[in-house]
């Protein structure tokens, strides 16, 4: 059943990848300065910020981003494996268009 699924070209599969990795990138170090920001604030002056609706929607966020991490190490090797194999079917159709390459 699955052969019959339509499979993303390798250029997809990079594109996806490099713009995953860029999201988390971003979404990590964007949540690194919000911390380290409410740190440098104070308990007292950083109270109000953490119940404010935005707060609630980062912390949020957070969680979520945590909760994937494992699914993006899985979605890595296979997009790596991917790109592996569409580098060698391209190998060898390259090979065989010159005639079985070296001997």
């Amino acid at each position: 059943m699955s052969e019959n699924l339509p499979t993303p070209s390798r250029v997809d599969v990079k594109t996806a990848y490099r713009i995953i990795t860029t999201l988390v990138e971003t979404l990590s170090a964007s949540s690194d300065l919000i911390a380290r920001m409410a740190q440098m604030l104070g308990e007292d002056a950083a109270r109000p910020l953490q119940t404010d609706p935005a707060w609630t929607a980062y912390l949020e966020a957070k969680r979520k981003l945590e909760r994937v991490h494992e699914d993006m190490h899985h979605f890595a090797a296979a997009a790596t494996a991917q790109i592996e194999l569409e580098n060698a079917r391209e190998e060898r159709r390259r090979e065989s268009d010159d005639g079985g390459g070296a001997s």
